[in-house]
This record gives structure tokens, sequence and C-alpha cells, in this order.
């Protein structure tokens, strides 16, 4: 009778368990489109049909670096134009260039003015434009000597320029290149030594981003370049100084010069508005900024953690901070006379953290501001107070 009822027992318990298993299987949620899930595992595959079997787009990769500190006290913010500073996801503002891959069947130029692309993966269409130059319209990402190639004939880039990720050691192929309507950025080119193949070069639209080129050792290439539309971008580079942007006047948005090698701001002495946020972030050698002393108005402005910056006193025309003015963990500040004839900041103010600079420096600083002074916030705290 025991034995009976213990063998009841265990398949009572069977019964339970393979119930149990199956309900669990068929909650089990549907499968993307293109996978089906295997009966034996359970698990989703990818489904054998042909048209399953294409190859992805050629895109450019994410345009993302290296993860930085975060936006409190350890690197700039992302409010462009009022607050702002650096693009927190470190990404270019265009969307990626495009790489259609719609060659000509022989490779070669058409009577429509596609010029001969020898099979890079793009067509560049060519036209005259009322201006007498040639223009090329399109997105356009550069990788190999073989896309340098293709856009030799351009001198006017109707869209964006990427340099990313190449494999270029210089620029040369772009010689006769004047203007790009949009974005220039050169990211992530680790052989690029040279870009003075750029030199006919006055005009960007949209943005300059020069980012992790870390044999990038000087800009001569950009010295004709007198406005840039929209965000400059200068981080991670091998560069001394800027001197090849010394015919740079106005950037229409953010200025970021960040994690550079850099003494001094020389190259730069040219530069008189900066439309959004000028943030000088984490220069570890970066001495003094009397580069910029023809610096009259700014949207915003950061000065942060640069070791060995020591003076801020040559700004003799900076008027006008139109929102955020910060002045933070600048460990060997003592000097920040600079500012004497500023008198309008929009938005709100630090000058905090400076453990040479004196207290008394900034509190007569704030006394001059007076109701030019129109943030919510004025922070002075860690100052030095013994002086």
């Amino acid at each position: 009778m025991c034995l009976m009822v213990r063998r009841m027992y265990l398949w009572t318990l069977y019964a339970l368990v393979f119930v149990a298993c199956s309900s669990k299987s068929s909650d089990l949620p549907p499968c993307a489109d293109g996978f089906t899930r295997e009966a034996k595992t359970q698990l989703c595959v990818a489904s054998e049909s042909p048209e399953d079997d294409v190859a992805p787009d050629d895109v450019a990769p994410d345009d993302v670096g290296p993860d930085e500190a975060g936006p409190d006290e350890d690197t700039p913010t992302t409010d462009t134009g009022t607050e702002g500073g650096v693009d927190s996801d470190d990404t270019a503002s265009t969307s990626d260039p495009d790489l259609d891959g719609d060659l000509d069947a022989d490779g070669g130029g058409d009577a429509d003015g596609t010029l001969d692309t020898g099979g890079v993966g793009f067509d560049v269409e060519l036209s005259i434009g009322s201006d007498g130059l040639a223009h090329c319209a399109g997105n356009f990402t550069v990788r190999t000597s073989a896309h340098a190639a293709a856009l030799s004939e351009c001198q006017v880039i109707d869209g964006s320029l990427w340099f990313l990720e190449s494999t270029l050691t210089n620029l040369n192929d772009f010689s006769g290149l004047s203007a790009v309507s949009d974005a220039l950025l050169l990211k992530m080119n680790f052989t690029l030594t040279d870009i003075s193949g750029l030199s006919n070069l006055t005009q960007v639209g949209g943005d300059l981003e020069i980012i992790y080129n870390f044999m990038l050792e000087d800009l001569n290439g950009l010295h004709n370049v007198t406005t840039v539309g929209r965000h400059i971008e200068l981080k991670h580079n091998g560069l001394r100084n800027f001197s090849g942007l010394s015919s740079l006047t106005s950037v229409g948005g953010d200025m970021d010069i960040l994690f550079s090698s850099i003494l001094d701001l020389t190259g730069l002495q040219n530069l008189t508005s900066v439309g959004g946020t000028l943030t000088i972030y984490d220069n570890a050698v970066l001495g003094h900024i009397s580069a910029l002393s023809a610096l009259r108005s700014v949207g915003g402005l950061q000065i942060r953690w640069n070791s060995r910056l020591s003076s801020i006193s040559d700004l003799p025309e900076l008027q006008t901070v139109g929102s955020l003015f910060k002045i933070t963990h600048n460990n060997a500040l003592e000097d920040i006379s600079g500012f004497s004839n500023v008198s309008e900041v929009g938005g709100n103010f630090w000058v905090a953290s400076n453990p040479t600079l004196c207290q008394s420096a900034v509190t007569n600083l704030v006394t001059a501001l007076g109701e030019g002074l129109s943030g919510s916030v004025v922070s002075t705290a860690g100052n030095k107070e013994d002086c």
C-alpha cells in the first residue's frame, strides 16, 4: 500500500513539473523579425532565408570618445548657447555622412558630372556653381587615400566632410578646397601629421571638430579660415599651439579647448567673439591665455581645472559674458585682473575653489560687476582667504 502511494506521488510530481515547463515555454515572448524560436533550446535563432543574408549599411561608427568625468565639477556641461560647454556624448552635431555605394557600372566619370571614384564606395556629383567653383554636394566620410583622391576636384563641399579613423598622413588632395558648408570633422586619424593641404579653406559653415589626432602637432592649413558657423572643439590632439587659426575672428557657437598639451593660446589673437560658451578645460600645462587679448564677447565662459594656469590678466577688450561665468579649480591661479572691464554677466557666477587666488580679488570683481551680475547664483567659496 505504501509503495503504491509513493508511486502515485512521484507520478503527480512529474506531471506538475511537465506542466510548469510547458507553461514557461509558451510564455516566452515572440522572437524579433527574421528570427524563430528553436524547439529544443527555446532560443531565438536567425531564420535561414536569402533576404536575411544582407550586409549592413556602411556607416560611420558611433562618434563617441572615451568616458570623461561627470557634469557637476569634473567636466563642462552641455547647455549650448546658454550655460553651455562641450557635448556630453562627444558627438559631432551632423548626421553620419553618406556612403551610398551607388557607383557607376564602370567606376568612371559620367557626362552628368560624376567624378571617377575608382570604386571607393560613393559617387561624387560635381557641378559648377554661380561662383565659378566646382561644387560637390553631399556628406562625405574619408578613410583612405582613394576616398581623398575621389574628392580632389571639389572646391566647395555642399555638406559635411569627415576624416574619420583614416589611414591618411596628409590632406594634400584637398589643396583646392575653399569652403565646407556644414561640418568639418577630423577624428581618430592616428597617422595624420599634416593638414597644410587645407590651406585654401576659408569658410566652415557648421562645426569644426579636431579630436583624437595624437600625431597632429599643428593646425597649419587652417590659417585662412576666418569664421566657423557653429561649434569648435579641439581635444586630445598632439597640438603645441593654435597658430594655424591666426585668421579666426568669430565662432558662431561654442568653442571648447580641452585636454591639450598647449602652453598658451598663441594663434587666437584675432578672435573677437564666441557666440556660445568658451570652455578652457583640463589643459595640464597651459600657463596663460593672453592671446585672447582681442576677445570682446562670449556667450558664456568656463575656465576650469587647468592646473598650471597662473594668470588671467590680458583680456582688455572683454566686456560681455552672456550667460555662465565659471572660473574654478585652477590650482595655480593668482591673477584675474583681466576681467576688470567686464560689465555684464548674464548667468550664474562661480569664481570658486581656486586655492591660490585671493578671496579679496574675487570680492572686488563681484562688487565691480554690481547690477551687471544678473544670474541667480553667486559662488565664491574655496579661494585663498589669508591674503
